[in-house]
């Protein structure tokens, strides 16, 4: 049976998440009637993330759990992710839910005429519904600036961990430059490149725990918009 949606979770030290994570992504893609798979991509965690998805898959048995042997970072994760799903559309999102599941239906009728679709929290009608603290969304949207600056993306939300891709953009995932902050800034460049058809479209988001950027991060990342570009 061929599978129509690919749901890719890159967790790292996900104990706290990863159980209400597929049992909710479970629940909501139950409700579409298609043929859905759950990918779980370990990064290397060193906490009980990998048991409780053992334990799970004894009664979710449409899990697969892939792991890497040490951190390599979630654009790693997620390109292994998506490497190995089997969806027609396959989404990456983030296991702490800071974008609903059910946010995928809104999704799916833009795929008639897009390749890719990004969810995002900073064009009208996006909604942030939990805010994250004053300095973190101060250097978001220092990041946010940078990237357009470097890249001339036109994306007001490149880093919104909730993007969706047809099965025939598998190769932007080939040979990431960046496997940490910037893959998803390096995954639009590439489908730019390539002339994909892209929709971003408002999400409602809450602050979750995911986001780990911090100050110190500033030098890695814009190396990586260098090399990018």
């Amino acid at each position: 049976m061929s599978v129509s949606y690919s749901i890719v979770l890159p967790a790292w030290n996900e104990e706290q998440n990863i159980d209400l994570a597929i049992n909710q992504i479970n629940e909501v893609f139950t409700t579409f009637k298609k043929p859905f798979e759950i990918l779980v991509i370990d990064d290397g965690s060193f906490d009980n993330t990998v048991n409780l998805v053992q334990n799970i898959q004894t009664r979710i048995p449409n899990i697969k759990l892939i792991q890497h042997a040490t951190n390599q970072g979630k654009g790693a994760a997620v390109a292994t992710g998506m490497r190995h799903a089997t969806g027609n559309i396959r989404l990456f999102m983030d296991c702490d839910l800071s974008v609903a599941p059910e946010t995928f239906e809104i999704m799916l009728p833009f795929f008639e005429k897009n390749d890719i679709v990004i969810g995002s929290r900073r064009i009208a009608q996006g909604k942030i519904l939990k805010p994250q603290p004053w300095h973190r969304n101060i250097l978001g949207i220092l990041f946010n600036k940078l990237i357009r600056f470097r890249t001339k993306l036109t994306y007001q939300d490149t880093q919104c961990g909730f993007k969706a891709f047809r099965s025939n953009t598998l190769f932007l995932f080939e040979n990431l430059v960046s496997t940490g902050w910037t893959f998803d800034v390096e995954l639009l460049v590439k489908a730019h490149r390539a002339k994909l058809n892209i929709k971003e479209i408002p999400v409602e988001w809450h602050n979750g725990k995911t986001s780990r950027l911090k100050l110190k991060d500033a030098w890695n990342i814009w190396k990586e918009l260098r090399a990018i570009k």
